[in-house]
């Protein structure tokens, strides 16, 4: 099968504040690699705010699709029994949005990147007859969520992707049945050479940042479930 159009299904963003991560800014580099080799990307998520910004100059086409809080809330490491039948109900409503979405663009091939993502794209890319790709950015703590995940993928996933030997160590119960390859977060040179030659003055512009105001920097996405996790505290 020939692929010319990838839908990425970014459902870690559920607000036009929220703020965009490694796996985010990794994936944007994927995508104007696929460009280059003559695959187009397109994006399906929750809010826009700065990366609908960041598609906008990529030329990407995107789609927001609401969903509720309670969906927002999901974790691969945390218990949510007590709301399953809202969250499946939300999981129902997301499949029936992307599979439209997919129908509309005419795409090849589901990427995901969020638990209740991998399930809804799982069960519209079956509907479609198109494959599906689970991408999965950090490993996963033994709980009843991780293991109906780990069981859904054996029958939605067509292949199974992780940054690193630890996170995939982490889901051995799904990569034991479905095809998975390693591959480290994409990173661009390029970019990191030409902001090189960038002078202080340009980067506070860019941002929206005053010369005589406090700009801090930071490296990685701080979240609350990093500390709060084991796996993340290694």
């Amino acid at each position: 099968m020939q692929v010319r159009r990838v839908l990425f299904v970014l459902s870690n963003l559920f607000s036009d504040e929220q703020v965009i991560g490694g796996a985010e800014l990794g994936l944007l580099t994927v995508m104007r690699a696929l460009r280059k080799s003559g695959v187009e990307a397109y994006v399906a998520m929750h809010g826009s705010g700065y990366y609908g910004e960041l598609l906008r100059r990529e030329g990407i086409q995107f789609e927001v699709v609401p969903l509720s809080e309670t969906i927002a809330k999901v974790s691969r490491n945390r218990q949510v029994v007590w709301r399953s039948v809202p969250i499946l109900l939300e999981i129902g409503r997301l499949a029936v949005a992307v599979g439209g979405i997919a129908r509309r663009w005419n795409i090849d091939l589901f990427h995901v990147n969020h638990p209740y993502g991998y399930v809804a794209c799982g069960l519209a890319a079956r509907r479609l007859g198109v494959p599906c790709i689970w991408h999965l950015h950090e490993g996963w703590e033994r709980s009843f969520t991780t293991r109906c995940l780990e069981f859904a993928g054996r029958v939605l996933a067509d292949h199974v992707i992780n940054i690193a030997p630890y996170e995939q160590s982490t889901v051995s119960a799904l990569t034991d049945r479905v095809p998975h390859t390693i591959i480290e977060n994409a990173f661009d040179f390029e970019e990191l050479r030409q902001s090189q030659n960038r002078s202080r003055d340009d980067v506070r512009s860019e941002l929206g940042v005053g010369p005589s105001e406090v700009l801090i920097g930071y490296i990685s996405h701080l979240a609350p479930y990093k500390v709060s996790e084991p796996s993340y505290a290694r």
